[in-house]
């Protein structure tokens, strides 16, 4: 099984960005992520890629502060790119599965410039011979039900679109969670989608999208300064329960508006958001106090890393044998603790 993420980040230069993605990589053990509108480029992506954890990566910068197509990958697969476009960019992974093509897609919010992108994409698909998903922000929606909210002529869906999707043979691989994953005001849509092959469907008849509750995060959070002051139980302590808590209410709450609309849910999901945020920052900071080690600097600012170095550092700090006066070695508990309290006693 190959699990991708594919997510519009809306700028990741933002840590906060930053920490939801690494939680949802480790919650879903992913090897490839595919990140669109990352909005920077140069030096500043690369310290970006290095504290995201992932050791492999190729970019598609962005054109100044819009666009741009990042695709980063784990050692446990191997990937080749193949073609790329600044609305898609085709690659193919190898792995225990075998090989299989995959084409991250990132459509321009112009209608005219989707054009180009459907012909491409009809183009690419006469070269695919392997197990083939096309997945990402589309910016179109293929049927009426796929938009709410508007009474324009919108809701008859894109017409280039469909034709694209028949004449490469794709099939939609369903979702679980939200059914709309963009709204402004009251207009909600499915921008976003998965599309496979036969092939693909074939060799993995479990695919499925999942759209994750708490996937999106505002990028404006109040400080954190202070956090380590408080209590570790009643703080750090409860921090896994809360962040499994904000994600049911998140799911919850996307699925009532889902089905109506209402400015008391929306306002309390921003909430919840800013909540859910704040919590991955309590626990990335939790492991890196207990840590003791230069977060910054490390170019691997995660969760996992951080709760290794503390066990690390834990069995370091061991006691497990002391020598007596009579050069012996004492190992067992209640001879340690008597040596320990007279070393003690020794000193006052």
């Amino acid at each position: 099984m190959i699990r991708v993420l594919c997510w519009n980040c809306f700028g990741i230069a933002c840590s906060d960005t930053q920490l939801a993605v690494k939680d949802y990589v480790r919650r879903n053990r992913v090897s490839v992520c595919l990140l669109f509108e990352p909005c920077i480029s140069g030096a500043l992506a690369d310290r970006v890629v290095r504290r995201l954890g992932f050791p492999n990566s190729h970019r598609i910068e962005a054109l100044g502060f819009r666009g741009g197509i990042w695709l980063l990958w784990k050692n446990d697969i191997r990937v080749e790119v193949r073609f790329q476009h600044f609305q898609f960019l085709h690659f193919y992974i190898q792995g225990d599965f075998g090989t299989v093509e995959f084409t991250g897609v990132y459509g321009s919010p112009q209608p005219a410039s989707r054009c180009f992108l459907w012909d491409h994409l009809c183009r690419l698909a006469a070269s695919v011979v392997h197990p083939w998903c096309v997945a990402g922000d589309f910016n179109a929606i293929l049927s009426a039900d796929e938009i709410r909210g508007t009474t324009t002529s919108i809701r008859r869906g894109c017409r280039r679109f469909r034709g694209c999707v028949d004449s490469c043979q794709l099939e939609d691989l369903g979702f679980q969670g939200p059914k709309y994953t963009w709204r402004r005001g009251l207009v909600w849509e499915r921008l976003d989608r998965a599309l496979a092959s036969q092939s693909w469907l074939q060799a993995f008849p479990s695919s499925q999208e999942h759209w994750d509750a708490g996937a999106a995060v505002p990028t404006a959070l109040e400080s954190l300064a202070g956090a380590l002051a408080t209590s570790n139980e009643s703080v750090f302590g409860a921090i896994p329960r809360r962040k499994r808590h904000l994600m049911r209410r998140l799911a919850g709450i996307q699925a009532s508006l889902a089905v109506r609309p209402s400015a008391f849910l929306s306002s309390l999901e921003v909430e919840l958001r800013r909540e859910y945020a704040e919590v991955l920052q309590q626990e990335e900071l939790l492991w890196f106090w207990k840590a003791r080690c230069q977060w910054i600097n490390d170019g691997d600012r995660n969760t996992a890393f951080y709760h290794a170095r503390t066990v690390v550092r834990r069995r370091h700090n061991l006691v497990v044998a002391l020598r007596d006066d009579e050069d012996r070695w004492c190992t067992d508990q209640v001879g340690l603790q008597r040596m320990a309290d007279l070393c003690i006693n020794s000193l006052v």
